[in-house]
């Protein structure tokens, strides 16, 4: 069983007008420069041990200060600290740096079009931010051999931290920001197929019976298509459980309404991702 990828996110959706005009970028101030050396230490610390990851990490930081710049919304210090946790979880687990690069190809700005030509229309909108890495990082140590109580805290803990902003609807209704249909929050999508009682005993029963279903498709019981579409009803059987559980737990939690945003909560920094 694999939960899905994802990544949080939020926000606004500027005019694509907006983002694709040049902007002279301001000089950065006092705090913006700090916050810039923090990027460049970052990338440092990957180049030692991943310069492929440290790359990636360059063009997605230069994509979310180039979008700041664009919206007048510079990076925050709780951007910052998002950041800086993700890049000490990568610089610890290789599995989760392999991870975090793959999530900072897919989100970091397209410089060529699909046929390797260079792109010229000038600012190109990322798909996340600080957030969305967070949440790539939470859902990696969900998935990653935790017993039942250390991924509760884990999320409980996540939920109820004031520098996700997270509420009930991003939680259950979140946009991809990478595009897509609406979806569960993919930390909490993996706490319940993978820790959640009922929620992992129906992703069992799902498996079993895809096993079943390509058994007696082998021995010539039922044909290809049957199984397949025995294996299709089973696994929307169970990611409709998902769906039942998620709210159940959140009432469960306590988590009814909107946590606190941290530090502005930065909502424009995240205008490439969906809530």
């Amino acid at each position: 069983m694999h939960a899905e990828g994802g990544r949080v996110g939020a926000g606004l959706h500027p005019p694509t007008g907006v983002l694709s005009r040049h902007k002279p970028a301001a000089a950065p101030g006092p705090q913006g420069a700090a916050h810039g050396e923090r990027l460049r230490k970052s990338a440092a610390d990957l180049q030692a041990v991943d310069p492929a990851s440290a790359e990636a990490f360059r063009r997605w930081t230069r994509g979310l200060q180039d979008q700041a710049a664009v919206l007048d919304h510079p990076l925050t210090e709780t951007d910052l600290e998002l950041v800086d946790a993700v890049v000490a979880e990568a610089l610890r687990s290789t599995a989760f740096r392999r991870s975090f690069t793959d999530f900072l190809v897919e989100h970091a700005p397209g410089d060529h079009h699909l046929d390797g030509s260079p792109r010229d229309e000038g600012f190109q909108r990322i798909a996340g931010d600080a957030r969305t890495a967070y949440a790539c990082m939470l859902e990696h140590r969900l998935m990653s051999g935790l017993d039942q109580d250390e991924a509760r805290r884990l999320l409980v803990d996540a939920l109820r931290d004031p520098r996700l902003g997270l509420s009930r609807d991003t939680l259950l209704h979140e946009r991809p920001p990478t595009g897509g249909p609406e979806r569960i929050w993919p930390p909490l999508r993996a706490y319940v197929v993978l820790h959640d009682a009922v929620g992992s005993a129906a992703q069992e029963e799902a498996a079993d019976l895809a096993v079943d279903a390509f058994e007696q498709a082998l021995q010539g019981y039922i044909d290809e298509a049957e199984a397949v579409a025995r294996t299709k009803a089973a696994q929307a059987h169970a990611n409709g459980v998902t769906e039942r559980r998620a709210p159940e737990l959140l009432e469960a939690w306590d988590f009814g309404g909107t946590a606190p945003a941290a530090d502005g909560a930065n909502a424009s920094l995240r205008a490439g991702a969906g809530t």
